[in-house]
This record gives C-alpha cells, sequence and structure tokens, in this order.
C-alpha cells in the first residue's frame, strides 16, 4: 500500500494476536520530549532473530512502544515485539543493533528502520512535484 505524502506522517500499526486471528489498528502514541528519526515497515508475523541489543517487558503489551522505543534510539535499526505468552507472561520487545534476516513466527511483529528522506531527496521531490 502506498500512502500520499500527507498521510506519509501517520503510522499506522496492525497488531496480530497470539493466534493470529485478531488485528486491530490505530494511530501512533506520541512519546513526550522525544522525536523519531525515521519510520519502520512493519512486519506481521515475522521474527528477526539475532542482533539484539536491549530487550525488556512491556506491562502494557502494546507493541507501538516497542516500534517507538527503536525510532529514538538512534543504535536502534530493526525490532521484534513478542506477544505476551509466548516467551513469557507479558509481551517483550528486543531492539536490534542490525536488521537480521526474517523468520516466520506467529504472533511476532517487527519492523527494519528506515532513515527521513534528506533534504536534498526532499528538493528533488518536490521539484519533480512542482512545489
Amino acid at each position: 500500500m502506498r500512502l500520499s505524502p500527507r498521510a506519509a506522517g501517520l503510522v499506522v500499526v496492525l497488531l496480530a494476536a497470539a493466534t493470529g486471528g485478531c488485528a486491530t489498528v490505530g494511530p501512533a502514541p506520541t512519546l513526550t520530549g522525544y522525536s523519531a528519526n525515521g519510520t519502520a515497515a512493519l512486519e506481521r508475523d515475522v521474527d528477526r532473530p539475532g542482533a539484539d541489543y536491549r530487550a525488556f517487558d512491556l506491562s502494557s503489551g502494546r507493541p507501538e512502544t516497542c516500534r517507538d522505543t527503536c525510532l529514538v534510539e538512534p543504535r536502534c535499526q530493526a525490532f521484534t515485539y513478542v506477544a505476551g505468552g509466548l516467551e513469557g507472561p507479558t509481551a517483550r520487545c528486543r531492539l536490534k543493533s542490525a536488521a537480521p534476516p526474517p523468520a516466520p513466527r506467529r504472533g511476532c511483529l517487527s519492523g527494519v528502520r528506515k532513515p527521513p528522506p534528506s533534504t536534498a531527496d526532499g528538493a528533488a521531490c518536490c521539484a519533480a512535484e512542482g512545489k
């Protein structure tokens, strides 16, 4: 799915339940005092094993918290959200210093960080659109 430039700032997250039968769609929460650096393409029922530099429990169980943490930490290049019940009673977030190859795993949601467009790219884009 391709987003219009106007909608590109809106991040939509799909959360797959451990059963794979349900999905929730909603806007990303804001983190006060932090600026996201880039975006993350989301992959349902995908694990990216390896390259973990930090892992933590998510008491909220929200994958947006995992994604947003990755986007504000310069070292983070990818993440995997693991639904509660797969590796313990609570959901878990694994932040990665690289983007390992994807592996299918029900109940996981992974993302790979994509940097924001550079100023030069933005100027070329606007020039191509006649702005």
